[in-house]
This record gives structure tokens, C-alpha cells and sequence, in this order.
């Protein structure tokens, strides 16, 4: 799930479903729980 705005327009892609028990395909009215990778993105560079 990626969401863009670009020269004003707002796209929203997706790719595979919600789950294994949910062939759903996602889009912009999905939620999600967000788990551990978030330490990874968040944290501060080291050096």
C-alpha cells in the first residue's frame, strides 16, 4: 500500500490481499496494524 499525490491528484496503489483468511484486496479505506519494523524506520541513524 503506497499512497501519492502528484501535481495534485491523489493515488492510492495496492498489491495482494488483506490475508491469509481474507482475500480482500486492499485500498485506501484499509487498516492496518503497524508492528515491530516501525523501530526500524523510526529510529535514528547511527553512526
Amino acid at each position: 500500500m503506497i499512497g501519492m499525490i502528484d501535481n495534485g491528484r491523489h493515488r492510492i496503489l495496492s498489491h495482494g490481499r488483506h490475508s491469509a483468511d481474507n482475500a480482500g484486496i486492499p485500498d485506501g479505506g484499509s487498516v492496518f496494524e503497524i508492528g515491530s519494523i516501525t523501530k526500524v524506520c523510526t529510529r535514528a541513524p547511527s553512526r
